[in-house]
C-alpha cells in the first residue's frame, strides 16, 4: 500500500506495487518477488516507460530526463524497491550473494534510474534445496525474473 514510482522530478508520482515472476531455462527455476516503491521510473523491454512522472499536459508517464527542471541533490530518502529471488535448487552462501547481485542487474533493466542514493533497493537470495545450482547460471535467471517482476508489479492487471 502506497507504494509509487517516478519520484525524482516532484510531479506526480504514479502507483508502484508489488509484482511477481518465475523463470525457468536449462533445468534451473527462479522466481521473484519484488515490492516497487522506487524514485526511478519503471520501463518496458524497450526503454518506453510504463510507470514514472506523470507530464501535467497529457497526463502520461513520461521519462525522468524528459521532466527534471532540477537538480534533486535535496531529495529527501523514501523510496525503496525490496524483494526476493527464491533458487529452486542448492546454491552455497557465497554463491547465493552473488545471484542476490546480478538480480540487481535485473532492477536496473526495468528502472531508470535506478540505485539513486534516494532508493534503498535490497535484494534477498534464497536457495530451497535440491539438486546443486551454478550460482552464475541462477544469477542471470534472476537478473531475467526481477525485471519481469518490477514491469509486472506496475501493469494494470499485475
Amino acid at each position: 500500500m502506497g507504494a509509487t514510482v517516478g519520484k525524482l522530478t516532484g510531479a506526480a508520482p504514479m502507483p508502484g506495487g508489488q509484482g511477481a515472476a518465475t523463470v525457468e531455462a536449462g533445468g534451473v527455476r527462479v522466481a521473484a518477488l519484488m515490492v516497487v516503491n522506487a524514485v526511478g521510473s519503471v520501463v518496458d523491454e524497450a526503454g518506453q516507460v510504463l510507470a514514472g512522472p506523470l507530464d501535467q499536459a497529457s497526463g502520461q508517464p513520461q521519462r525522468w530526463l524528459e521532466s527534471l527542471s532540477a537538480s534533486p541533490a535535496g531529495m529527501a530518502p523514501g523510496a525503496t524497491t525490496i524483494g526476493v529471488v527464491v533458487v529452486a535448487g542448492t546454491v552455497d552462501k557465497a554463491g547465493l550473494a552473488r545471484v542476490s547481485s546480478m538480480a540487481h542487474d535485473g532492477l536496473a533493466r526495468a528502472i531508470s534510474p535506478a540505485h539513486t542514493p534516494w532508493d534503498g533497493d535490497a535484494i534477498i537470495a534464497v536457495a530451497v534445496g535440491g539438486p546443486p545450482v551454478d550460482a552464475g547460471w541462477a544469477g542471470m535467471l534472476a537478473a531475467e525474473a526481477t525485471a519481469l517482476a518490477v514491469r509486472r508489479a506496475v501493469r494494470p492487471g499485475r
